[in-house]
């Protein structure tokens, strides 16, 4: 073979290797299949999550009877989308994690990440786009739109969206946008079967220095939550001078006069009450202001509560973070199991160890030999629950101030490590009017008053933009400080209640 013929082969492999990825080749052209040949290691579950399909889909394109048996090197026909099925969109909102949208979507966390290409389940960030397997896609916004509305000076996406009755993920979807960002004079499609018309009065309020959202709300007479939702506002704490907010069910007159005037004083009722502790709960009181401390441990709640698609009783334990963790789980009548998690790619790409076939009932659920707390759960028989788990530093030894109070670190979604400058903290005490103090060391301080972040319950407040460090949250005149840990991206609560 002379050298031109040899350089010719060397250049069709690479080409091929280039254009068909390891276990991938092409299909009959027109069959609108993929043909995978299975490697090592692989599973036909495995290979179902990759390409978003089922693997009842996969065993029916390939005649196969046992779903746990296929060899290295044969070769599986991946029916184009699940056999007929047609991928969607997902614009990832505030709050969402994969595990949620793949509940929402019938799907699993392994199909979304293998549909996305993300080695980091634990990773997806707000605005961010997801191709979801199996889903339906989004309506083209330049075909069959019955209703368009022109970008306005000073419009925001979330406030169209407030206008017309719809949310800010369905304009994205249906005019194929990547992020908020609109321009004057775009023309962008409502999506179908919302209001064509404009939902009530409404104005737009430019920020001005000194104003908070609590001081807005209360000058126009609506809720800090309907300016929250109808600006999209993911973060209520921030607020910035010149910003325009929407201010929904108030006209443009009314916003003109009330904008000119001087805000209100609070009402009567954001007077702070005293502490009228309620009977001993059982915890030991100290007879000095006390410290509460926060330390790791591994928390949670049950996430989901589905039917099995076999039909049998199983409880999904998941630690993210971290593997080869013994997971004990108790239920109410006293049968005791133990497990070890572990990447089951049937389930989730996340540590997960399955309790099958257990009896139906209310369960505890917690790590042993770590520092754990214990999670209640229920499954019903047939169903398959999920109980996710994270090590997050919370508050241990909780005793009684002097002052008859108790506080603790409830929820924390920070890690151990420092990351950011965005943190958020929240702090309820179920009255209005309490005044938190934020201390750490260097010489900040952050002051907050319960009572003025409706979006966290009645009787709490926050403070946002904290850089990663450790804090004391003080209640005053309760003799009680809690230490609580930020990463500088994660939110923590903190509950203050009578002891």
């Amino acid at each position: 073979m002379s050298t031109l013929s040899i350089r010719i082969v060397g250049f069709l492999i690479v080409a091929s290797l280039l254009l068909f990825p390891a276990g991938v080749l092409a299909a009959p052209e027109g069959t609108g299949e993929t043909v995978h040949v299975v490697q090592w290691g692989e599973t036909l579950s495995l290979i179902a999550s990759r390409y978003g399909v089922t693997v009842e889909a996969i065993m029916a394109a390939n005649d196969l009877t046992d779903p746990n048996f296929v060899t290295v090197g044969q070769r599986l026909i991946i029916p184009a989308s699940g056999g007929g099925g047609q991928g969607g969109r997902h614009v990832v909102a505030p709050g969402e994690t994969l595990t949620s949208i793949a509940f929402r979507y019938g799907t699993t966390v392994g199909a979304l990440a293998a549909a996305n290409g993300l080695s980091n389940t634990d990773l997806i960030y707000v605005g961010q786009v997801l191709n979801v397997p199996g889903g339906g896609p989004p309506p083209p916004a330049s075909e069959g739109c019955a209703n368009y509305y022109t970008v306005q000076s000073g419009d925001t996406l979330s406030g169209i969206a407030w206008r017309y009755r719809t949310t800010v993920n369905a304009l994205m979807q249906a005019n194929d946008l990547y992020s908020d960002f609109i321009y004057q004079g775009q023309r962008l499609c409502v999506p179908p079967g919302v209001a064509s018309s404009p939902s009530g009065p409404s104005s737009y309020y430019t920020v001005r220095p000194g104003d908070t959202l609590a001081v807005i709300a209360w000058r126009f007479g609506v809720s800090q939550t309907a300016i929250v939702q109808a600006n999209n506002l993911s973060n209520p704490s921030f607020i910035y001078v010149g910003q325009r907010l929407l201010i929904p069910g108030v006209s443009a007159a009314v916003a003109s006069a009330s904008a000119t005037e001087t805000a209100p004083a609070p009402p009567p009722e954001f007077q702070p009450p005293e502490a009228t502790p309620t009977p001993e709960s059982g915890l030991p009181r100290s007879s000095e202001p006390v410290v509460i401390r926060s330390e790791p441990q591994w928390v949670g709640s049950q996430t989901a509560h589905n039917p099995d698609p076999d039909e049998i009783t199983t409880l999904l334990v998941m630690t993210h973070g971290a593997e080869n963790l013994d997971v004990m789980i108790r239920s109410a009548d006293g049968f005791v199991a133990r497990g070890v998690t572990g990447v089951y790619y049937e389930y989730s790409w996340i540590p997960t160890f399955a309790f099958r076939d257990i009896p139906g009932g209310d369960y505890e659920v917690w790590v042993d030999g770590q520092p754990s707390r214990v999670v209640k759960a229920r499954v019903d028989p047939g169903w398959r629950a999920l109980v996710e788990l994270k090590n997050q530093p919370v508050s241990t030894d909780l005793v009684v101030s002097p002052a008859g109070w108790v506080g603790e670190v409830v929820e924390n979604t920070s890690g151990t490590e420092p990351i950011g400058a965005f943190s958020i903290l929240v702090v309820r005490t179920g009255a209005i009017g309490n005044k938190i103090r934020v201390t750490a060391p260097g010489g900040y301080e952050g002051i907050c008053i319960t009572g003025t972040k409706l979006e966290h319950g009645r009787g709490a407040c926050d403070i946002g933009g904290l850089n990663a460090g450790t804090y004391q949250v003080i209640l005053d005149g309760a003799d009680i400080a809690v230490e609580v840990y930020l990463d500088g991206v994660g939110t923590a609560t903190v509950e203050f209640r009578p002891g």
